[in-house]
């Protein structure tokens, strides 16, 4: 029975404490109201010394852009790329005048670069043999999160990926900037030699697969006229009665489309990084803090509310501290 007693005593007592508390709130709410009613004037003040403020830094600081654009990574560079547009971020953020004068590049101009993978899962399926198991183990031992697995995706296979998005943050109001950066990426040592050698080497592999395909024709013409097939050394000899015509079909159907894709690979591999659309300048988007005729009149009002709490504070605590003395 004391015990019951005991319990119902501290609970009145905890909800005489959350009355107290809630009490102390409204009265100073209620101050806060009354003060702010008493120095709308000075706000109204502020707020428009800060609305004009942010008005006139607004519009008169160049406005950045966004250039949005699609490329295409050629000759197994994608690493060196993301590499130089890391490089090109940092030195901009650090304004390294003396690195972008060297590649070509206006001080002030950039204000940032980000690069990213056009995630496509065929791009990396294709890389590996129908029959070979090796794919599902890689794709069975990634560590993917519900929320970031995209993110996993590009840190995992960046280099398998062909086509990417490049984001430039540019101050000005030329696509020039495209250009400059492309000359950045394309025109390295490295670069003009993978380029040479890439495309000597894919113009030799498309000229294989054209001439084994040729090959391939001519031995299904003479299988269907069931003739004898020629021989390198001009030698005859006899189709096989097990001789398999379904593999060799299958065989020029995968070559064609090597061939095909090859094709197109010439035309994009002109350089080791292309743009395949059409550029154009966006406004960058803007937060709320971004926005400065919001910002600094929120700011000022803001500022002025927090020193006008700490004056109250300090006269209030020196008034308990002289009434405690006397």
């Amino acid at each position: 029975m004391e015990q019951n007693k005991s319990d119902e005593i501290d609970l009145l007592q905890v909800i005489k404490a959350i009355k107290k508390i809630l009490k102390k709130w409204l009265f100073l709410i209620f101050e806060a109201l009354n003060f702010i009613k008493a120095k709308w004037i000075i706000i109204l003040i502020l707020i428009i010394a800060g609305f004009s403020y942010g008005y006139y830094k607004e519009y008169s600081q160049i406005q950045e852009k966004n250039v949005k654009i699609l490329l295409r990574i050629n000759y197994n560079a994608v690493d060196y790329v993301y590499t130089s547009i890391e490089l090109l971020d940092k030195k901009v953020r650090e304004n390294d005048y003396l690195f972008l004068n060297k590649i070509g590049l206006k001080p002030n101009l950039l204000a940032k670069l980000k690069l990213d993978p056009v995630i496509k899962i065929n791009e990396i399926v294709d890389q590996f043999d129908a029959n070979n198991r090796n794919l599902d183990i890689v794709l069975k031992n990634i560590e993917f999160e519900e929320e970031d697995e995209e993110m996993k995706l590009h840190q995992t296979f960046t280099s398998a990926y062909k086509e990417h998005i490049l984001v430039i943050t540019t101050k000005g109001d030329s696509l020039d900037i495209v250009n400059l950066v492309m000359n950045y990426l394309n025109n390295t040592p490295l670069t003009k030699e993978l380029k040479n050698i890439g495309i000597l080497n894919l113009k030799s592999n498309l000229e294989s697969n054209k001439k084994t395909l040729s090959q391939i024709d001519k031995i299904l013409d003479s299988y269907s006229e069931n003739q004898s097939l020629p021989s390198p050394l001009e030698q005859m000899f006899v189709v096989d009665k097990n001789f398999s015509i379904h593999t060799l079909i299958e065989k020029k159907m995968e070559l064609m489309k090597k061939v095909t894709q090859q094709e197109q690979d010439l035309i994009y591999g002109k350089d080791v990084v292309v743009y395949i659309n059409q550029p154009e300048l966006i406004f960058a988007e803007k937060g709320m803090l971004s926005n400065k005729k919001f910002f600094y009149p929120i700011g000022l009002v803001f500022m002025f509310l927090i020193l006008a709490y700490f004056r109250y504070t300090y006269f209030r605590l020196k008034r308990i501290a002289y009434q405690e003395i006397s």
